[in-house]
């Protein structure tokens, strides 16, 4: 009934195919990829964990460590704190370690136990404000700008070279974790001590400064000793990749820039918001009315299971996604529906008033530090795997800036008495990018004169001329624009303007034969990409794409697309940066009262005297222009006002 074939031509060993023992280091990434923190917790370290933890308690002892220090030339650096917000941290104890496996805690703040003793505030930081000020001194750490920040509050500036494991990590591998814990388990085979774990959790939480010593110890010198460890792996490995010049000259020094812009904040008119928040409150209630209406019975309009089954359900409307938990109504769905039927529209409507009046209108009064009256943004280098920048606490980036209500809210965004804001944001600084890099001889020439890109496009899309282009046809110009670099398919351009698969098929084939070196330039770098798993900005940033070889069409398309985004995307933030650093440097010598408070992508906003705005804006436009070297012009375009909505 079988037959076995003897005779099979086989391409490998026998020895080849025999069961081994698993791949630790896999298994090891793996497990911390998903935070199976037990599993990690029972693989063997990649190497011994010695470690040598002494907890300083007197000024002979600390004043033989940081000559130690000194004599090494870099230690890294820990604070436990009170609290995350570094306006209210207070520092409770300071980690240092000088070389791996030998670290130290300072206590300085705890709420002592029988038998305990610490050093005073008074004692340690005038001695680390002398300590901190040596230019010769590396100072390593993780997530540097929470420490550095909260001892500047307690005046001590870092003007040591610093060395931030975190920005380190980002580098080598943006998509990865990039917490100490999970960077420990991964790189040193070693599972760390959690907060939780010493300080408990919910109600029973205690804060750290009712830690006991020995504890305390053990936990906060691991920090400092792991962050050392792991800046010995990650140095090396920043260079062997050719990371270190975006490392030490773009992301370090951006740092201090972010430090400054966060200390300064913005100004808000909290009395603006609170007019607001009640008139968000009264067009909510309205659309309520409106929806129950529409919808025939009252119902939870934030509660999607209900909503599916008015929509879906008792109204019979069609395109109904039923999943585990009832219909879908996400946003997709729901703008789909809206163009045949109104209560759909309402409901997008009531979501963006809820979401616009909880995020800004009434979180940001409630977000402003008391002890200087101005809103303090976090900006994160961390987070966005292009390179971009984020921020959080709140997160400004995602302020709607073409609808009237997002203007309003950027209105409340103010500048104090006797200055105003200048805005100044990149023109279409991608597109640039794009020029200079495909070289395409039309988009070139287009940029290098100055030619309105949007119109011309059209003119090629709709086979007319560029002076006989309409202004819906410029949008549609500029859509397919934006769509080239974000990689979007003919079915989403077809979503998106509302037209057929075959016109937006058409719109795409005539923008390549407009501009053929940009079909030529995206498959090299898809090329590059599905050889290295890697694709690179013009300055060497990197980022991993391994899907781009995948066997799913739609996960090996949604790679392509991230990839050839990225090259765009990342340089244009590598270019932002770089002109951050130069206006930072030079800006007290054009104006001591001038600053630099938010960054929103391509765009840089500040805080100017009325009488230096001439100067001022003359200074950044030629730092912005002259950020990178492109074959075509950096552009900015500048806007002054007393609110940011009116700068912009």
């Amino acid at each position: 009934l079988v037959t076995i074939k003897c005779d099979v031509p086989i391409e490998c060993r026998l020895e080849d195919l025999q069961a081994k023992g698993p791949d630790a280091q896999k298994m090891r990434e793996l497990f911390t990829l998903l935070e199976f923190t037990k599993l990690l917790g029972e693989l063997a370290p990649t190497s011994a964990f010695s470690r040598d933890y002494r907890c300083i308690q007197s000024i002979e002892d600390l004043e033989a460590v940081l000559q130690e220090i000194e004599r090494s030339g870099r230690c890294s650096l820990d604070l436990e704190t009170t609290s995350l917000n570094t306006w209210k941290a207070c520092i409770v104890g300071i980690s240092l370690a000088s070389t791996p496996g030998k670290a130290v805690y300072i206590p300085i703040n705890h709420q002592l136990k029988l038998g305990e003793t610490q050093l005073s505030e008074r004692e340690v930081l005038p001695r680390l404000k002398t300590f901190f000020a040596n230019p010769n001194l590396q100072v390593i750490g993780q997530n540097l700008k929470y420490d550095l920040m909260i001892l500047a509050r307690h005046g001590i500036q870092v003007r040591s070279r610093i060395f931030d494991t975190m920005i380190a990590s980002y580098l080598l591998q943006p998509q990865g974790e990039h917490g100490l814990d999970s960077l420990s388990g991964r790189y040193l085979g070693h599972t760390t001590i959690t907060y939780s774990s010493i300080t408990g959790t919910g109600k029973n939480q205690k804060c750290f400064s009712d830690v006991d010593l020995v504890t305390a110890c053990e936990y906060a010198a691991e920090d400092a000793d792991v962050a050392m460890r792991l800046s010995e792996l990650f140095a090396p490995e920043l260079e062997k990749q050719g990371l270190q010049d975006i490392f030490w000259k773009l992301e370090m020094p951006l740092t201090r820039v972010l430090m400054a812009m966060e200390t300064h904040g913005v100004l808000i008119d909290v009395p603006e918001l609170k007019l607001l928040s009640f008139e968000f409150e009264s067009k909510l209630k309205a659309l309520e009315t409106k929806i129950y209406e529409l919808a025939g019975t009252t119902l939870n309009i934030n509660s999607p299971r209900q909503l599916g089954e008015i929509l879906f359900g008792k109204l019979g409307l069609p395109g109904g996604k039923k999943t585990k938990t009832g219909y879908s109504t996400s946003q997709d769905v729901l703008e789909e529906l809206a163009k045949d039927h109104a209560l759909p529209q309402l409901i997008l409507d009531y979501r963006s008033f809820a979401k616009l009046k909880s995020t800004y209108v009434d979180a940001l009064p409630v977000l402003i530090e008391k002890s200087t009256g101005r809103l303090h943004t976090s900006f994160n280098q961390t987070v966005a795997a292009t390179g971009r920048l984020s921020s959080s606490d709140p997160n400004l980036q995602n302020i709607p800036i073409r609808s009237e209500d997002g203007k309003r809210i950027r209105r409340t965004f103010i500048a104090p008495e006797g200055f105003v804001l200048l805005d100044f944001d990149y023109n279409q600084i991608e597109l640039r990018v794009l020029a200079d890099l495909a070289e395409d001889k039309a988009l070139l020439h287009a940029f290098t004169e100055g030619r309105d890109i949007h119109a011309l496009t059209a003119a090629g899309i709709f086979g007319c001329d560029v002076s006989a282009v309409s202004k819906e046809q410029r949008s549609i110009g500029k859509t397919v624009n934006f769509a080239t670099i974000y990689g979007q398919s003919a079915f989403g351009l077809s979503r998106q303007l509302n037209i057929s698969a075959s016109d937006a098929n058409t719109y795409i084939r005539r923008y390549f034969e407009c501009y053929p070196g940009v079909m030529a330039f995206r498959e090299k770098v898809l090329s590059e990409a599905r050889e290295t798993k890697i694709v690179k900005t013009l300055f060497g940033r990197k980022r991993q794409v391994p899907e781009v070889t995948n066997s799913n069409p739609m996960v090996r398309a949604a790679a392509e697309r991230v990839a050839f985004n990225t090259v765009f995307q990342g340089t244009a933030a590598d270019i932002i940066k770089r002109a951050m650093l130069t206006i930072h440097q030079g800006l007290p010598a054009i104006s001591q009262r001038s600053r630099m408070i938010l960054q929103v992508h391509d765009e840089l906003v500040f805080e100017v005297p009325e009488e230096e705005v001439d100067q001022v804006k003359a200074f950044v436009l030629a730092q912005m222009s002259n950020a990178a070297e492109l074959k075509v012009p950096l552009v900015a375009n500048v806007g002054v006002g007393k609110n940011w909505a009116d700068a912009h």
